[in-house]
């Protein structure tokens, strides 16, 4: 599971930096993110996550409930 989600929140980041950069004019709406532009997306949404499990806002899909 740690993979994948760790896939699908990098691909949710490039969207994010796309849209963020189009929207304040550095890329055209026929434009993606660049590469760096993209994994920074990635590396923030990451760090977000993080921040959220951490915060214990969401549950960490990675752990298991403690057997008694």
């Amino acid at each position: 599971m740690g993979f994948l989600l760790t896939v699908v929140l990098g691909i949710a980041g490039a969207f994010l930096a796309t849209f963020i950069g189009q929207l304040i004019g550095w890329y055209r709406p026929d434009q993606g993110a660049g590469f760096i532009t993209a994994t920074v997306g990635a590396v923030a949404v990451l760090f977000i996550w993080n921040r959220l499990v951490a915060a214990r806002a969401i549950p960490d899909p990675g752990s298991r409930p403690p057997t008694v």
